[in-house]
């Protein structure tokens, strides 16, 4: 809601500067505002119908093309009504979502907003301080001594597999494992259980991690060829044959039957999904061994077996639940997994509610954003432009 009230303030101030600018009121500021800004106050969304061409095989008739859209939606709307009893809506009429009325009033409950019950404790993560080390030992004692502060778990208390994994193949750890090594700075390496959320935050500074070998992490392209860190990936995307052109593709500066190729490297750096709601998860322990995970994911069969992967019991044991998302673009597809992973695991291990929610820094140091794409292409073509092959070898720089 707070979020809300602060996006309602902005378009209140930019629709004012519309306002200003226009010359409404008499005393304007001398400075119009620029036009990025008064571009916020134009709709986005046009109601307008759009030219129609004569022949429109939505309306099952032919038209004239000096017919006008007003009566193309008379029609249209006519058409409807027969067909439903109703006057239903039609294809070009702009639609409110269902839950548009919940969202934007700020009733929408998402999933760090499900009633915790009574013993709920509340987790803050421990992140790695270390991008590519080995983790000697986790020392929670201290942490534990706060008042209010329950447990401090770690990798030690997974009863199954510390991995979570995507079309069944295993991708990460969901916890840096204890004398495993940390894949990058700000993975999890512990989750401290308080009463309160205040006191898992202050519990997390007196988290004490011991880490040995540690080696300058791998980031960049170049860091890992020269490290020998590659992983091949075999996927290949083809059209034709392009083999006929491997010798002229190869050439250093060719020009073989009229044919050039050309040689270069497009960089596509990585963005961050940065979606309103923040990963969440709350885990709830039932009876006969079930455990019931709210999480915030866009793959919930990813997450249900990767839950009860970890708790090493079977499928039927674990309930996956999602009302809504409060944005994804992917960043929920299976990164959600181990936080719904390890909230069920915390859950297991006290026998009490779990509910975590990542702040914005933990979730944007825990997720990542999309990947980082290097493309390395040779392309052959002729005199006029045309091209005849291109091979290209795309790198997915995940450091």
């Amino acid at each position: 809601r707070r979020s809300l009230i602060g996006s309602y303030l902005y378009k209140f101030l930019v629709l004012l500067a519309a306002e200003e600018a226009r010359g409404t009121y008499t005393d304007a500021h001398p400075t119009a505002p620029a036009q990025s800004i008064l571009s916020a106050a134009e709709p986005q969304l046009s109601l307008s119908t759009p030219p129609v061409p004569s022949s429109h095989p939505a309306m099952g008739k032919v038209l004239p093309v000096d017919e006008s859209t007003e009566q193309l939606e008379r029609d249209g709307r006519e058409k409807t009504r027969r067909a439903d009893g109703k006057g239903g809506a039609v294809l070009w009429q702009p639609l409110p979502k269902p839950d548009a009325h919940l969202v934007s009033s700020g009733e929408a409950r998402y999933t760090g907003d499900v009633h915790v019950g009574k013993g709920a404790l509340y987790g803050v993560y421990v992140g790695s301080d270390q991008g590519n080390a080995r983790l000697v030992a986790v020392d929670g004692s201290a942490a534990e001594r706060v008042e209010g502060v329950v447990k401090v778990v770690t990798a030690a208390d997974i009863p199954g597999t510390n991995i979570f994994s995507l079309f069944g193949k295993p991708l990460m750890e969901v916890m840096v494992p204890i004398g495993g090594r940390s894949k990058y700075f700000g993975q999890p390496a512990a989750l401290a259980l308080g009463t309160t959320s205040a006191a898992a935050e202050q519990a997390i500074k007196l988290v004490k991690l011991t880490w040995d070998d540690v080696k300058p992490p791998v980031v960049t392209l170049a860091q890992a060829r020269a490290a020998s860190t590659l992983t091949p990936i075999p996927m290949e995307a083809k059209k034709g044959d392009v083999s006929q052109f491997d010798d002229l593709l190869a050439a250093e500066g060719s020009k073989e039957g009229g044919l050039h190729v050309l040689r270069g490297v497009v960089e596509c750096g990585s963005q961050l999904h940065f979606y309103m709601e923040p990963q969440a998860a709350y885990a709830v322990p039932d009876e006969d061994g079930t455990m019931t995970v709210w999480s915030s994911t866009q793959g919930p069969q990813y997450t249900h077996a990767s839950v009860a992967s970890a708790l090493n019991v079977p499928h039927n044991k674990v309930n996956i639940r999602i009302r809504r998302l409060g944005g994804g673009f992917g960043g929920k597809a299976f990164l959600s997994i181990p936080h719904a992973v390890n909230a069920a695991v915390a859950a297991k291990a006290t026998n009490r509610p779990v509910r975590l929610v990542l702040n914005r820094n933990q979730d944007c140091a825990m997720t990542g954003g999309r990947e980082e794409m290097e493309f390395e292409y040779a392309v052959a073509v002729d005199e006029k432009g045309r091209i005849h092959a291109l091979r290209a070898t795309i790198h997915a720089i995940t450091g």
